[in-house]
């Protein structure tokens, strides 16, 4: 990566390796979609410094070693270059940003330093810093300086003040932008120098606190969070981290509205409630932590939609797609202040409500958000089958927001063969899934809460959904399911990656099982790295556009649930072992929410540019991964986990702690060659499928 980037709750900092801020750059201090700091570069002796090492692996703390270059001064040497290291740790927390900076000399002789740092902040709007003009903006507020200390402030058109307080009560002269730190240096005694710039937005504010006790807080927050999710082991270190790595990123990503923690989409761009995308990466991690889920779910109930407002497309009952809190989105200049403009992400919404009961039995919370599960419900019926056809469709009107509404919602995701665009109204094939699997899963649900003749007729509309669509999408002479069907019913025949998400929801007909399976993992579609989002074998395909032929790790995780779910061994292990390999190709082990689509004959994956690292759903694949190859299926009624693991070759051992079911937890161990081992039942039983060669426990 060129840029280090932590976060913490809803402030996170976008440096470039050197962990400088240049004003001509997007990087900066972010909050409530406002950069509140644009420019801050350090410099030694007022020259710029080297790079020696950087790092933000750890994903709330920048790790940089930096040293000095050459200082000639009358001809003659003042300054070797590298005599000094210069190292700074830089974390946020709470709504403050952190920096201490320690100074080492190592050229045997007291030496005079001077440290400056220049800051400032115009107070731009996220998109803004992005590259839209804006025809007006507000005021800026006189700063406001003394020893040490500086205070910048804005008041927007939407009549919030943003502000930042910077503190530095080391430094020898202030002024409105820039501090200077001076002193001499001996090769005994490094310069401790300690940092703070606090983010106020309105009322809200962080409390500042020293450097060691915001990184205190921060390493121990990130290690109960760890201790507190389901852990796997397994005999290959590679994978291990590989899976500690999505954990580590999904705690980063975690943020809360008032209404319980949930992952926002990505960063650095997508720091928000993102419906589809929070609610993803919630369904990978539900083996590891459902309190996520819960939370995930409590936000999006509290946001979701109650009137018809086509500007952000809002309807009753509709989940929240995308929810920004920055002055344009205020002003009503973009669309998003609240953007409903996704046409799965209700679906979805009911999803993870019947998997999160399905895990955790937990019956008083399905109760407390029975009414926005039936507005959701109500939303399906009334508002999401556009033209009356028994699918579920997006339409787009006008120009503001996305005239695609599905995952791939670039403008030109849903594209026949001949390259010419499709136009809505789009239903989309996964859409038809994820509303398939909700209401078989309602169907199931429903009944313990009194509602039994909703749910006779969700369970009756799924089986006549699921009976249409294998007539309807069903492309006979690709033995493949179409993309979409547009507004003249005419199917989008494009081999595409979206029909491995409907192995997951359970739409597919079995007979038509097999030849999906056989296709994903056709050399079209299966790059060695993952599955594409478009078959290299259509005229639209390029490996290096956003969706018509890239390779996405979600797309690949949800592909993945489908082929476990369908006893799909052999596809399972080809790929998960593509996954992991492709992991290694990325700093820290870190999947990314995209990659170039070209095979892997080529050795390395070519990088897509601007793809969001870390992302919640890519972090969640990692999860996905180890859930696939333990084919895991918990039965909470009848208080049974039955495993089929599928034993990829980069595994012989996995060992499970504290796996989540019901209101306890179980622990266990399965061995390609000695079975399983139950470490920690809690009245459950631990099944293990009759492999051979494989014993069952005693």
């Amino acid at each position: 990566m060129d840029y280090l980037v932590i976060k913490d709750e809803d402030l996170f900092l976008l440096t470039d390796v050197l962990g400088n801020i240049s004003p001509e750059s997007e990087k900066g201090l972010y909050t409530h979609d406002t950069r509140v700091l644009d420019t801050y570069v350090m410099t030694l002796n007022e020259k710029p410094l080297s790079l020696l090492h950087s790092s933000c692996e750890k994903g709330y703390i920048s790790t940089i070693h930096l040293t000095n270059k050459e200082e000639v001064n009358d001809g003659a040497v003042k300054v070797r270059q590298e005599s000094l290291e210069i190292k700074r740790e830089q974390i946020v927390q709470k709504g403050v940003f952190y920096e201490r900076v320690t100074l080492f000399n190592y050229a045997r002789e007291t030496l005079p330093v001077n440290i400056g740092l220049s800051f400032g902040s115009s107070f731009t709007d996220l998109f803004e810093a992005r590259g839209v003009v804006r025809p007006a903006r507000g005021r800026d507020l006189e700063p406001v300086w003394e020893n040490g200390f500086v205070r910048l402030g804005y008041e927007g058109l939407d009549g919030v003040v943003r502000r930042i307080e910077v503190r530095c009560d080391a430094a020898t002269k202030t002024e409105a932008g820039k501090f200077e730190i001076s002193g001499v240096l001996t090769p005994d005694q490094p310069l401790v120098i300690d940092i703070a710039v606090r983010a106020m937005v309105g009322d809200e504010a962080g409390l500042t606190r020293s450097f060691s006790e915001a990184l205190y807080a921060l390493e121990h927050a990130h290690a109960e969070w760890l201790n507190n999710c389901m852990q796997v082991t397994t005999d290959n270190e590679v994978f291990n981290a590989m899976v500690e790595r999505g954990l580590v990123d999904l705690r980063v990503l975690l943020t809360d509205l008032g209404y319980g923690s949930f992952p926002v989409a990505g960063i650095p761009w997508f720091a928000v409630p993102f419906g589809r995308d929070s609610i993803i990466a919630s369904l990978q991690l539900l083996p590891f932590n459902p309190a996520i889920g819960k939370g995930t779910l409590r936000t999006l109930a509290h946001l979701q939609g109650h009137e018809v407002n086509a500007w952000r497309a809002e309807q009753p009952g509709k989940i929240l797609h995308e929810m920004r809190r920055g002055e344009m989105a205020n002003m009503k200049e973009v669309p998003y202040q609240r953007y409903y403009g996704s046409i799965d992400g209700t679906p979805l919404f009911l999803i993870l409500a019947v998997e999160y009961f399905r895990l955790t039995n937990d019956l008083a919370f399905i109760e407390e958000i029975l009414p926005n599960l039936k507005r959701a419900i109500a939303w399906l019926d009334e508002y999401a089958d556009v033209d009356g056809d028994g699918f579920t469709e997006y339409h787009v009107e006008g120009s503001n927001g996305l005239s695609v509404q599905s995952w791939k919602d670039s403008y030109d995701s849903m594209i026949h063969v001949d390259g010419q665009l499709a136009e809505s109204p789009m239903a989309v094939v996964e859409v038809q899934g994820y509303v398939y699997h909700a209401k078989m899963g309602l169907a199931e649900l429903l009944p313990r809460l009194g509602e039994d003749e909703l749910a006779a007729r969700l369970g009756a509309e799924a089986e006549a959904l699921k009976q249409h669509f294998n007539e309807v999408f069903w492309m006979p002479e690709k033995e493949y399911f179409a993309l979409a069907l547009d507004k003249d019913k005419k199917q989008v025949q494009i081999t595409t990656s979206d029909p491995g998400h409907c192995l997951w929801s359970g739409i597919v007909d079995e007979e038509k099982v097999q030849p999906l399976v056989d296709c994903l993992m056709s050399d079209g579609l299966f790059s060695g790295w993952g599955v594409r989002t478009v078959s290299s074998e259509e005229a639209v395909y390029s490996p290096i556009s956003y969706h018509n032929g890239s390779v996405w790790s979600h797309d690949n995780s949800l592909v993945l649930m489908g082929l476990a779910k369908q006893g799909a061994e052999e596809a399972v292990n080809r790929l998960s072992e593509a996954l992991l390999k492709a992991s290694l190709q990325f700093d820290y082990q870190r999947l990314p929410e995209l990659f170039c689509g070209h095979d892997d004959s080529l050795g390395s994956i070519v990088r897509y540019p601007v793809a969001c690292i870390p992302q919640a759903w890519a972090a969640g694949t990692p999860l996905v991964i180890a859930q696939a190859i333990l084919g895991v299926d918990v039965d909470v009624a009848r208080k049974v986990v039955r495993l089929s693991p599928t034993w990829p070759d980069f595994v012989n051992r996995i060992e499970v702690k504290h796996m989540p079911v019901e209101n306890t937890v179980v622990s266990f161990a399965i061995d390609k060659r000695e079975g399983l081992q139950l470490l920690e039942s809690n009245g459950y039983n631990v099944e293990l499928k009759q492999t051979e060669g494989i014993p069952q426990p005693l």
